[in-house]
């Protein structure tokens, strides 16, 4: 039976106030409002919004019955909803007038609780849109000219004995240049194939062997040399040793050079001018030297023509910096900065950085459309002169990509000011071909290769008003694409690291250890003389010899360099690039300081995990620190190497995993919307979005277009995700269908992307069309799209039967007999009834065969452990998440990884590192098991979309404890579970007012189940639903909840020698006070008092609830009440009827302390009357054990 002791104490506290009126037992109260998915946003993207709340309420089972809201715009009401019978709480749209661009609102709402009480009304709060439209920009897109130093005319150039395809070889060129004058400016620009070294008046200028050594393809990327110091009046000689290669597999390949210099406004190409030879002889490259007997170079191809085509990417031109002065006549109320850029920017007004976004605008598939920021420079404003001005770089638009620059050449920069001053009034100040251009310090910047800075041409007071650098004007763009408010988090500086290490591994080189792989950049602080160089090179892992490893880089350079400027310390750290790292290798110069600056999208917090296990931990940390490294402007697939494409299949694999691990909803949404503009006419997604390279129609990639709308929708329960889709998820269906034979798909495609075995392409491709066509056709029933529902059923069953047909044979054998056949034919539901249970156990056959481990890929992983999970084979599960051997996560981590692989072995197990070409060590894809981890192990899954009813069904496996925990749109719901070392299982549950739950609480013989000590079927809040295969399942409301799986009634203590020990149950409680109330200040007050506990039982439970009926959970001073419920161990005390569980002991105990944080809230403007506030609680210490 069970056994009770009670204990009550008083809590008072004191206050000088002004008379508050009586109030009832507390309603609902509504707060953190938002306006899709963001608080008070600024610069919100949509025209009809949708609207959500959270609600809080002492007890257990609350819900909302109706709602109104109100929204405003100055002291007029735009939309009144009125009361509006609904649940709804989240994702409940906004039914009033359009709203207008570059406009202030504010909005409340107020609710009915599941007994028609009314809610006071929420405090307002505000939201405001950005330029909603195209056509409310008046600014005008706006570039520095074009520079005219391209390879446009010139000569791929040999010796006289050359062809395009030849033998590997060296060859020498000579060039006389005459000029009228020491040039102000000369730039040499060249590219060679395969390499060259260069130099100018006899001195050397650059040796590309080392780019020719990490990329075979570094002929692509062009290099321009300032060499204007190098350059004098009359004759100049340029020289150059070039060398051709044989190719990797040892066959001839064409070889030659190609150039142009312009030196102020002359210019001078390769052709045959240019002499060669075929040897060269002491002093060759002097200009002393005599080249008379050497013969014309032989003229290979001009540019654009020949085995090089059009194929090489100029490089990185000084950034333009562009600004206007601009006066504000009168008091200013407000200033609003409206921008956007082809390629990336950083605006400035009056000397000081607008906002703390990096890398902006972002990047989209720029001929469709760019995304725009607002920010808040109010502050920055002032009555009287002042100067707005912008630093531009290539970026994505403009930079060197996989694929070629496939946009623009030339960043541009569209900017919109508007002023509103106190009288009402406004006035803009837009980007035109008024604003002044010219450059600064940023020389160079490329996201693969990085930056290069000279502080020393640094233009001091540029971005102030009054500044005269005989700049020249900004010319005019014209650009069609629609410019859009975005609607991604920003990109910003999450953390910054400090070094774990620094060694010197030779001479002049220090190493940094950040000890963590992620995506950004260093800040350095350092002290010099003049024109000291510093060089930064990032790299994943270290060589041998401890310098920085760098040839999975592949052509990416990821270097910054730094030029001092002199006279004290300097700071620096990148604008317009970002590395993908751990170690920065650091030359040229001692720094004074070094930090690593992780940079990614700024997702909300939604989920957390943890788990008593150090390994698991660890793959959740490498899990999310991947997934911070490539959430940068799009879902990329590496962050380090020359990719960081937005490969479609890597962000299917990892969609359930990443909505997780932060709100994804906005950055997702947006990425669709490039998905979208991406799609080809005839219905195939691409294999990387926005597009730069590769295909499209991919099984597994293309299925991006379909899986990540449906996780969006799962994750957080907006259907609108699924009907701004819904068109392009059935042409992808309808390009499926329309390219199968007999509805079976092509063998072609990337297959399960770098598992260690084989799955046919085929098999993938149809099993991934059957998987889409379910995906849309569940899409079609929320949106109420019957008879497509209908079709696609349909569709779906005949795919079904086709595979089966084709490979799913009598004795279980699914396809090739690989676990990724296994796992998608079980995970999509194509196997047979009569077979699922055969195809089961050879998939659970064949990982124990391997010793538990597994042999899954990039489309296969994802699905693994759940499909183990669901077929009952739960501890296979657990085996391979704690597998530690090849291949496995735990390998991967004990080689030293911090994020996930892109290769099982990226790392061999004989110390020997994978093909450098492809061996990423931070790449997510791997790491889709997050969602099984989080849904399943922590036992927090939504049930229903949103989490509107919530899945808690953990699967504990060999772990000790585990918890989830995450921000749903209704409030933040929890589990954390523990087993003791009886076996006993306790979990606790936090479920959000206005959600649901149903609990399954595995049992074993002789067990029951228990919640907040008394027999759970039989708690107030709690419905028992039944018990099957050793689980026994409850629904719940609202509130918090423990569960206890025990054996009742057999505790009994025996003693031969030393006597029977009495069963003892003892409680004491002491008073706390809260001290003075202050009124008219939004302050929280706390007190701490502590219990002593005694139980000589194996189990006890310590509660709280508040014995009385009027003001329940609530301070009380007569007639009047505090609004705030009072909060013990930061949970609401409830009622008689749902006691607040505080603290559970799994065995005897004697005299226990335990500390009890009380906490009171009580905001700026709740009236407080004069007197004592108190409240007497009654303390339950409880027992399943007596």
């Amino acid at each position: 039976m069970l056994q009770r002791a009670f204990a009550a104490a008083a809590i008072t506290a004191a206050c000088v106030a002004i008379p508050a009126a009586a109030q009832a037992a507390t309603p609902l109260s509504p707060s953190g409002l938002t306006v899709d998915r963001l608080t008070a946003p600024l610069g919100l993207g949509s025209a009809r919004p949708a609207l959500g709340w959270t609600l809080t309420g002492d007890g257990r089972n609350r819900s909302q019955s109706a709602y109104q809201v109100v929204v405003s715009q100055g002291d007029n009401t735009l939309w009144d909803s009125g009361e509006v019978n609904s649940p709804a709480s989240a994702n409940v749209p906004y039914s009033g007038p359009a709203l207008e661009s570059a406009t202030k609102y504010s909005w409340k709402v107020r609710v009915w609780d599941e007994t028609g009480k009314v809610s006071d009304w929420s405090a307002p709060t505000t939201l405001e849109t950005a330029l909603l439209t195209s056509t409310d920009w008046t600014a005008k897109w706006i570039a520095a000219p074009a520079d005219d130093l391209n390879l446009s005319g010139a000569k791929w150039i040999w010796h006289e004995d050359g062809t395009q395809n030849m033998p590997a070889m060296t060859r020498y060129l000579r060039a006389t240049v005459t000029l009228p004058s020491a040039p102000g400016t000369a730039r040499f620009l060249f590219t060679v194939d395969d390499e060259a070294v260069v130099y100018v008046n006899g001195t050397q200028v650059v040796d590309t062997k080392t780019l020719r050594d990490n990329d075979e393809n570094a002929w692509q990327k062009a290099q321009i040399v300032d060499v204007t110091s190098l350059l004098k009046a009359g004759a100049n000689t340029i020289a150059v040793q070039v060398k051709n290669r044989l190719n990797g597999s040892g066959a001839a390949t064409p070889g030659a050079f190609i150039g142009r210099l312009k030196a102020d406004n002359l210019t001078f190409t390769t052709g045959n001018t240019w002499k060669s030879s075929a040897s060269g002889p002491a002093g060759w490259e002097q200009p002393a030297f005599d080249d008379t007997t050497w013969q014309a170079a032989r003229e290979l191809a001009t540019y654009g023509s020949g085995p090089w085509a059009s194929n090489v990417s100029l490089p990185s031109q000084p950034s333009p910096y562009l600004r206007k002065d601009f006066t504000a006549d009168k008091t200013i109320a407000q200033a609003r900065l409206y921008v956007s850029a082809l390629g990336l920017y950083e605006v400035h007004i009056n000397g000081q950085k607008v906002g703390d976004h990096v890398l902006a605008p972002g990047w989209t598939e720029y001929t469709k459309r760019v995304p725009a920021q607002t920010y808040d420079v109010t502050d920055l404003v002032r009555t009287g002169d002042n100067a707005i001005g912008a630093i531009l770089g290539e970026g994505y638009y403009a930079g060197r990509l996989q694929g070629g620059r496939k946009w623009g050449t030339n960043p541009a920069l569209l900017a919109q000011l508007k002023i509103t001053y106190t009288d009402g009034t406004s006035t803009r100040i837009n980007s035109d071909d008024s604003w002044q251009v010219g450059t600064g310090g940023l020389r160079a910047s490329s996201i693969y290769d990085g930056e290069t800075y000279d502080a020393r041409l640094d233009r001091a007071g540029w971005d102030q008003p009054g500044f005269s650098g005989g700049w020249r004007n900004a010319v005019l763009r014209t650009e069609t694409m629609t410019i859009e408010p975005d609607k991604s988090p920003a990109i910003r500086v999450l953390k910054t690291l400090e070094p774990k290490t620094v060694t010197t591994p030779k001479a002049g080189t220090t190493v940094y250890d950040l000890g963590q792989n992620f995506a950004g950049w260093a800040r350095i602080k350092a002290t010099g003389a003049a024109g000291t160089q510093i060089k930064l090179r990032f790299g994943e892992i270290l060589n041998p010899d401890g310098t920085v490893y760098t040839t999975n880089l592949r052509s990416a350079q990821q270097t910054d360099t730094y030029t001092l400027k002199g006279g004290g310390q300097e700071t620096y750290e990148a604008r317009f690039t970002y590395h993908g790292f751990r170690y920065v290798e650091v030359t040229g110069a001692a720094l004074d300081s070094l930090e690593g600056r992780v940079v990614s999208s700024d997702l909300p917090e939604f989920g957390t995990f943890t788990s008593s296990n150090a390994l698991v931990n660890q793959i959740q940390s490498a899990i999310h620190w991947g997934q911070w490294s490539n959430f940068l402007a799009v879902p990329t697939d590496a962050s380090q190497r020359d990719e960081r494409l937005g490969w479609t299949g890597d962000i299917q694999a990892f969609a359930t995993t990443g909505t997780f691990n932060g709100d994804a909803y906005g950055y997702l949404r947006q990425w669709l919307q490039t998905l979208r503009d991406s799609q080809s006419a005839n219905g195939a997604f691409p294999d990387v979005a926005p597009v730069t390279c590769c295909g499209d129609g991919v099984a597994g990639w293309g299925d991006a277009g379909t899986v990540v709308p449906f996780a969006l929708y799962k994750r957080y329960g907006d259907p609108r995700i699924l009907r701004e889709n819904y068109d392009a998820m059935k042409r992808w269906i309808a390009y499926l269908q329309a390219n199968s034979s007999s509805l079976i798909r092509p063998n072609s495609g990337y297959g399960d992307w770098l598992a260690t075995d084989t799955t046919n392409q085929d098999f993938i491709g149809t099993a991934f069309f059957a998987f889409s066509t379910d995906l849309v056709r569940q899409a079609a029933q929320v949106l109420g799209e019957d008879a497509d529902a209908a079709t696609y059923a349909s569709l779906y069953s005949q795919i079904k039967s086709a595979f089966a047909n084709r490979w799913v044979r009598a004795d279980g054998t699914v396809g090739s007999g690989s676990q990724t056949s296994y796992v998608l034919a079980l995970k999509f539901g194509l196997v047979p009834d009569n077979l699922k249970a055969a195809a089961f156990n050879r998939l659970a056959d064949d990982v124990a065969r391997r010793g538990n481990h597994l042999s899954t890929g990039f489309l296969g992983t994802p699905f693994l452990l759940n499909v183990l999970q669901d077929g009952g084979r739960a501890d296979l599960a657990h085996q391979l998440l704690v597998q530690d051997s090849y291949p496995s996560w735990g390998y991967m981590l004990n080689r030293g990884g911090t994020t996930i692989w892109e290769r099982w072995d990226g790392i061999r197990p004989d110390g020997s590192l994978q093909d450098a070409g492809m061996n990423s060590f931070n790449h997510y894809g791997l790491g889709s098991i997050g969602d099984w981890l989080y849904d399943v192990v922590g036992g927090l899954a939504p049930q229903e979309a949103g989490y509107k009813k919530i899945l808690v069904a953990p699967s504990t496996g060999e772990l000790g404890a585990a918890s989830s925990a995450v921000k749903t749109a209704y409030g933040p719901a929890k589990t954390a579970w523990s087993k003791d070392a009886e076996g006993r299982l306790t979990i606790d549950v936090d479920v959000p007012v206005n959600a649901r739950a149903e609990v399954r609480v595995p049992i074993k013989d002789g067990q029951a189940v228990f919640e907040s000590g008394k027999p759970a079927g039989e708690q107030p809040g709690v419905t028992y639903r039944g018990t099957a295969n050793g689980v026994a399942s409850y629904d719940v409301g609202s509130g918090s909840y423990r569960f206890l799986a025990a054996v009742s009634n057999t505790t009994s203590v025996n003693s031969g020698v030393a006597g029977n020990v009495p069963a003892t149950l003892a409680l004491s409680v002491g008073t706390a006070s809260l001290g003075t109330l202050t009124p008219g200040v939004a302050r929280d007050y706390s007190a701490e008092g502590t219990a002593t506990v005694t139980s000589t039982a194996g189990d006890a439970a310590l509660s709280v609830f508040d014995p009385s009926a009027t003001a329940t959970g609530r301070l009380v001073n007569g007639a009047f009440a505090l609004a705030q419920p009072l909060q013990v161990d930061g949970k609401p005390v409830g009622g008689s009827s749902a006691p607040t569980p505080l603290h559970a002991w799994l065995g005897p105990v004697s005299n226990s302390e335990v500390k009890l944080a009380f906490k009171q809230s009580v905001g700026a403007n709740e009236g407080l009357r004069t007197g004592s506030y108190a409240k007497t609680l009654t303390f339950t210490l409880s027992t399943t054990a007596p």
